[in-house]
């Protein structure tokens, strides 16, 4: 960010010089409203200009920006970089498109998702509504989204992207004015993106909920960027690096896994042996584990009274409810809602429920979330969704209106999938919410 100094005395070629001065890029006067954000987005090298015939980088404020572009800008911002050089992602987005990494990594991370058709539409100038999307799930707003969603302001798919834009002022008084399908321009984008990176940062390291001021870029003027994601992007990184693709027809569903991983001891002491991960199929169930496992078996109390005594004891994983050690996947035919409704209260209890649908990141699928849970003796809302039964938390609930199919996959406590350190005698970095976002339903 450039800080101008107010002349102490004004000259004719004192005036000519400030006239014809220019920021980062010679389309950019000194006087530009959006030259903070741009020379911000510049010095991280998030925006770049366009070259002229001499070389000269331009940045072309007044054109319009399409998706591709946008998506590529907000990957540069969270420090995506993953290789998807193999995966595909829309029939629209071909391999060798300069844009394939950026929206194929955004798709996979599901910060983007299609059209109907499955289609990305790469060339389609971007609104201010799907700005709004793309932008917060890119910096890994959802859980506040969420929570904008439950102030009622709309049922519209882009009513808690806009309150939270309204909320953080993400928007200056020019372009709060803009209709929601307006498309933006270069120099919008940079405001907005500008706004959002200052306030998503605050966010990260404070925990509060402060607007954009000028006080609060200044206090980030100078900062490196870490956002929400980029842990997870290092995540997925790796798991590309030690991952396979699981696809189940049957079911009607895929995810990435990892090839594998720490096997869970009985003792911390142990070394960490690494172990490939199974999955296996029980019925409608598939279950997703290390393939042995070691455990403390209990033996009985000592004869002499001092307690029980056990022995470390290695176990294959069992397909008939290893739950404890395994992820488990359940997908069923939901017809209707009711059906919903009654699988929610055959796995989660009777008290759980009503529940909401809604989009996900992914084309077509839907989100499954218990908005109210009924318990005993209470008759307004006890507001305590997630806790009494964990679906929103614990437990992911997606469906496919088009095939009519629910997938419900447990993430409990127990048995967190890690990956290995180089070394391979310890572990770290928990890859279950990672591998969520490459879970695809058909």
């Amino acid at each position: 960010m450039r800080t101008i100094a107010a002349p102490l005395l004004i000259t004719p070629l004192f005036f000519i010089v400030i006239t014809t001065a220019h920021a980062a890029f010679p389309d950019i006067p000194l006087a530009h409203k959006d030259i903070e954000a741009i020379e911000y987005l510049q010095d991280h090298d998030i925006m770049r200009g366009s070259p002229r015939a001499d070389g000269t980088m331009f940045f072309n404020p007044d054109a319009k920006l399409n998706r591709a572009e946008l998506v590529t800008i907000l990957v540069r911002a969270i420090g995506l970089d993953i290789d998807v050089s193999e995966k595909d992602c829309f029939w629209d987005v071909h391999e060798d498109v300069w844009y394939h990494s950026p929206v194929c990594s955004a798709e996979f991370m599901g910060i983007i998702s299609g059209y109907p058709d499955g289609s990305f539409q790469p060339e389609k100038t971007v609104s201010k509504a799907e700005a709004l999307k793309i932008i917060a799930n890119g910096l890994g707003l959802e859980g506040d989204v969420d929570m904008y969603a439950s102030f009622g302001e709309g049922s519209e798919w882009y009513a808690p992207y806009l309150t939270l834009a309204r909320e953080w002022n993400w928007f200056d008084a020019a372009r709060s004015s803009m209709a929601l399908d307006a498309p933006l321009t270069r120099a919008d984008v940079a405001q907005l993106l500008y706004r959002a990176v200052i306030t998503a940062q605050d966010r990260m390291a404070t925990g509060g909920l402060n607007p954009f001021s000028n006080d609060l870029a200044a206090s980030y003027a100078n900062t490196d960027i870490g956002m929400y994601g980029t842990h997870e992007a290092d995540l997925l990184e790796a798991l590309y690096a030690n991952g396979r693709l699981y696809r189940n027809d049957r079911l009607g569903f895929s995810m990435l896994l990892p090839k594998t991983v720490p096997t869970y001891t009985c003792r911390a002491s142990k070394t960490y042996k690494i172990v490939d991960i199974v999955a296996m199929e029980n019925g409608d169930d598939v279950y997703i584990a290390p393939a042995w496992y070691e455990t403390e078996d209990y033996l009985g109390y000592n004869p002499d009274g001092s307690g029980m005594y056990g022995d470390c004891m290695r176990h294959e994983t069992q397909a008939n409810a290893d739950e404890y050690y395994a992820r488990a996947i359940n997908t069923t035919i939901a017809k209707s809602d009711a059906d919903i409704s009654d699988f929610i209260k055959k796995h989660f209890g009777e008290d759980c429920g009503p529940f909401t649908r809604g989009p996900a990141s992914q084309n077509g699928i839907e989100e499954i979330r218990v908005t109210n849970v009924a318990l005993p003796g209470i008759e307004e809302p006890s507001g305590l969704d997630e806790l009494a039964c964990g679906i929103n938390w614990g437990y992911i609930l997606k469906y496919n209106p088009a095939t009519r199919r629910l997938l419900h996959m447990s993430l409990g406590q127990d048995g967190f999938f890690y990956l290995p350190e180089e070394d391979g005698t310890s572990y770290s970095r928990t890859i279950d919410w990672t591998m969520v976002r490459t879970l695809r339903m058909y």
